[in-house]
């Protein structure tokens, strides 16, 4: 029995902690005033889903600031459990708040009753530092993301690949389905740059095509689109290189707590690539000095290859990300099909190839984009192209995508 079944069926804490216990197979445990003990992680367990996360934490860092003043020995990770989700975080997230002596954390009498302010102060730092699941449907990920924390020492969160990523689209777009509606984004002010994260910046012609390929992907799923300043023209990842760049306290503290322990170089990896600065950089307008964003000094650098990624120069260019998009946005607004159909994923098992077929009132739209960095076989009959780049004789270059007039062929 799987362990959402498992959690279904729990009426206590205990049954909560058993069938985790069970599930990911844990053989040296305690169960005492912290809910499951082992040596590398601590538990703190809820029986159905009504305490947030970020409370559970805040009752597990009691437990980390008692120990902290004990000298006792502390786990390098944090876990809280309950019947529908499930969260890990490194320990040493928190530790840079709990050891600063400017902090006063009034903490309350114990960790079923921490304070309000606790709760605020600790929610705060801890932003988005920790890994959430929802065991319904990413119980896999969640079990085998623990196994590799506790035999690694480090949260390996399972790779993104164009085959769990439809899987994951194939989730939304089927269980929302006459329930509810989709919000389509790649990226937000928390999110690293959508075409440095999803796409490639390898080159200028990958980051243009991957940048298109990506709106091509999202825009057209059912559901309301949602474009994050900068992605029209493709933005990218910032190249930070010195910490007096940073502005993101949790960019600040990861690194901090890093150098002390001797994980700059990882810590620097994660910035770059993660970093919520990434996305907070200025809109980049056109080439001049302050990419048009401002005529003093911004609070955060613009990235330095505004000078020639920006809105003024791409309007110019017919085959600009920005003009692509005006291009998806028409195709979008005056297709029925597009604005009312059904969503069907097709080819599921294909390592390379994200593809879905939209219909409505007999008419089909298929949509094709290759996430992969390497050609891949176009494998449907080529009607009318409606929107393309990298299609060419039958194959998708490396980030190549189509949008044609599916015939009538089944495609299985």
């Amino acid at each position: 029995m799987s362990l959402f079944s498992e959690l279904q069926k729990a009426s206590s804490e205990e049954d909560v902690k058993d069938a985790y216990i069970k599930a990911l197979r844990l053989k040296s445990y305690q169960k005492n005033l912290i809910d499951i003990q082992t040596k590398e992680v601590w538990f703190e367990a809820k029986v159905g889903c009504k305490v947030s996360t970020y409370a559970m934490f805040t009752q597990l860092c009691f437990y980390v600031a008692q120990a902290l003043k004990e000298g006792e020995e502390i786990p390098p990770f944090l876990c809280v459990i309950d019947s529908v989700k499930a969260a890990i975080m490194e320990t040493q997230t928190v530790y840079s708040l709990l050891n600063d002596k400017s902090v006063k954390i009034k903490w309350g009498k114990s960790a079923s009753d921490v304070t309000q302010e606790a709760l605020e102060v600790v929610s705060q730092y801890i932003g988005t530092h920790f890994v959430s699941f929802r065991i319904e449907t990413q119980e896999k990920e969640f079990i085998d993301t623990v196994q590799k924390a506790i035999a690694t020492g480090e949260i390996i969160r399972t790779q993104i690949t164009p085959d769990n990523l439809k899987q994951v689209f194939d989730r939304w777009q089927r269980g929302l389905n006459g329930v509810s509606w989709n919000c389509l984004f790649w990226g937000n002010h928390d999110q690293p740059r959508a075409v440095s994260r999803f796409g490639s910046t390898a080159t200028e012609e990958l980051r243009v095509r991957s940048a298109k390929m990506l709106a091509t992907a999202m825009f057209l799923l059912r559901g309301t689109p949602f474009l994050y300043q900068g992605e029209e023209i493709g933005m990218t990842n910032y190249p930070f290189k010195r910490e007096e760049e940073l502005r993101d306290i949790e960019s600040l503290n990861l690194l901090s707590q890093a150098r002390k322990d001797g994980r700059e170089n990882w810590a620097w990896k994660g910035i770059l690539e993660k970093g919520r600065d990434n996305a907070r950089t200025p809109m980049q307008w056109d080439g001049t000095a302050q990419a048009g964003f401002t005529a003093g000094t911004p609070w955060i650098a613009v990235n330095p290859n505004h000078s020639y990624i920006n809105v003024s120069d791409a309007a110019k260019d017919p085959n600009s990300i920005l003009n692509f998009y005006r291009k998806l946005i028409e195709l979008r607004t005056n297709s029925e099909v597009l604005k009312y159909s059904d969503f069907r994923l097709l080819l599921p098992e294909d390592p390379q190839l994200f593809a879905y077929r939209r219909s409505y009132k007999g008419e089909k739209i298929l949509i094709c984009c290759n996430f992969s960095d390497h050609e891949a076989a176009f494998p449907f009959p080529e009607e009318e192209i409606l929107l393309s780049d990298g299609l060419n004789c039958g194959v998708l270059d490396a980030y190549g995508f189509a949008v044609t007039g599916a015939s009538d062929t089944d495609m299985q």
